[in-house]
């Protein structure tokens, strides 16, 4: 008797339902945020873009509130993770509907209404402990970093982003033991701290105390 398998039909057509809203049971989490979502005053929000519609347009500011509460409720903060569940995860795409926003307009949309979101927007002075390319989220031209700085009164080791000088002045600063300012999004999800948003490496201040150092070597 020959063995029972059940196999995917991958080119099966129309595997999911065509209303988005069959995709999910009626209590699933995506609805519950939704609804709440549709509650709430969102002019705050919509007062920062243009009234008379001129421009490129911009996502919806209720669909953008209801993907990040979605993903802080699913433990996700990563705007670069979140881009990816846009395309990936069923939930995220009933959310969002179907339209795929990329990680640097999430980023955006999160600095622009940081008060509204209750971001907690943070300067922090660390040491590079770690840098790194190799790491499947990361675009053209950037790079992983942890620095170890303090927050909230104890040493952490904080995840962030850095893109072209900002990572060559981290090696820099690496290399030399010096310290580094940072400026981002702080938030903590999936007991890890990470520098998000636009992230702002104090350049200035770093190839000083570079050429300081060096100075003194000589």
């Amino acid at each position: 008797m020959p063995q029972n398998f059940l196999y995917p039909q991958r080119d099966q057509p129309l595997l999911l339902p065509v209303d988005m809203r069959e995709w999910l049971p009626e209590d699933d989490l995506v609805y519950v945020v939704l609804d709440a979502v549709a509650t709430l005053d969102l002019g705050e929000f919509r007062r920062r873009y243009r009234a008379d519609g001129h421009g490129r347009a911009a996502f919806d500011p209720e669909m953008m509130v209801a993907l990040l509460l979605y993903g802080y409720c699913q433990g996700e903060r990563s705007s670069r993770l979140m881009e990816k569940r846009c395309l990936r995860d069923v939930g995220y795409r009933v959310i969002t509907g179907g339209l795929h926003p990329d990680h640097a307009t999430i980023a955006r949309f999160r600095a622009r209404h940081e008060k509204a979101l209750g971001v907690r927007h943070e300067t922090l002075i660390g040491t590079v402990i770690s840098l790194s390319r190799e790491d499947d989220t990361l675009s053209d031209g950037e790079a992983a970093a942890i620095i170890s700085a303090e927050v909230s009164g104890r040493r952490r080791n904080v995840h962030l982003t850095l893109t072209g000088r900002q990572h060559e002045l981290a090696i820099q600063a690496y290399g030399l033991k010096l310290p580094v300012v940072v400026t981002g999004d702080l938030t903590f999800a999936r007991r890890t701290w990470q520098l998000e948003g636009t992230v702002e490496l104090d350049e200035d201040m770093l190839l000083r105390r570079i050429a300081e150092t060096r100075s003194e070597d000589s």
